[in-house]
């Protein structure tokens, strides 16, 4: 069930996220506004599930940094070309751990298991075959 529009509720909630921003007098209201819009901007939009709470509340909170001058677009992108560059060795550490087990003796469905991944995926790394 969803619970009714609280503007005032609302305006507590992004006076606490704001900290000690929110103590100045002279912009809190103009921050309050900026993080209000940036907000109901995620809020609004369909480009989560509805059951992905985490990945709306980082949205949100990354929408209020951009209203608030602290985050650009740039910024935000490079952070996700990091994280894949993070996620891509990773991945390489993964595959070549598991190739190293296979070479050990260790067998297929055991690799998969402790890998978290099906044991087609062990086989087609062994067999050199491309991602599908």
């Amino acid at each position: 069930m969803t619970r009714p529009y609280d503007p005032a509720a609302e305006t507590e909630a992004i006076r606490a996220w704001l900290g000690p921003l929110a103590h100045d007098t002279d912009t809190v209201d103009q921050r309050v506004e900026a993080v209000r819009t940036a907000w109901h901007a995620v809020d609004t939009a369909a480009a989560w599930d509805a059951d992905d709470t985490e990945g709306r509340r980082a949205a949100a909170e990354a929408a209020a940094q951009y209203m608030l001058g602290d985050l650009t677009v740039a910024q935000a992108a490079d952070a996700v070309l990091r994280a894949r560059a993070v996620l891509a060795d990773a991945e390489d550490r993964l595959r070549g751990t598991c190739l190293a087990a296979l070479a050990d003796g260790r067998g297929v469905t055991k690799i998969a298991r402790e890998a978290g991944v099906a044991t087609n995926t062990v086989y087609r790394w062994r067999d050199g075959r491309p991602d599908q």
